[in-house]
């Protein structure tokens, strides 16, 4: 006859989230490049998802940007936003934005061109 045995109930399980690695949604329009007139308050959305939430770093030639003077990060834990007051033809280059967690990270580039306001006619 067969002997059937109690499974053993003294292992803890734990309940653990699967991860996922970070991934990163854009507007097609701020792959291609976003054109602005120069003075413009510009917003560069992007949508994250990951297990665990993402964290992300915004960077801009080379440095990372904080949120002071005329840039301001929103994140929450589905997105982070970036704010560009007052733009000048200064902020024209690539931005990359990179989400972070404990499965790796994804870079992503933006484009921004600011134009200069034409001054006024001369003549």
């Amino acid at each position: 006859a067969a002997v059937l045995s109690r499974p053993d109930t003294t292992i803890p399980i734990e309940c653990q989230e699967k991860l996922v690695p970070p991934s990163v949604e854009l507007d097609v329009k701020l792959i291609e490049g976003l054109v602005v007139k120069a003075g413009t308050t510009v917003r560069l959305p992007a949508i994250m998802k990951g297990i665990p939430v993402p964290t992300p770093k915004w960077v801009f030639d080379d440095s990372e940007i904080k949120s002071e003077g005329s840039y301001k990060i929103d994140t929450d834990n589905y997105s982070t936003v970036l704010t560009i007051k007052n733009c000048t033809r200064k902020d024209t280059g690539e931005y990359l934005l990179t989400v972070t967690n404990s499965c790796g990270s994804k870079t992503v580039a933006l484009h921004l061109i600011v134009l200069d306001v034409p001054g006024p006619p001369t003549g």
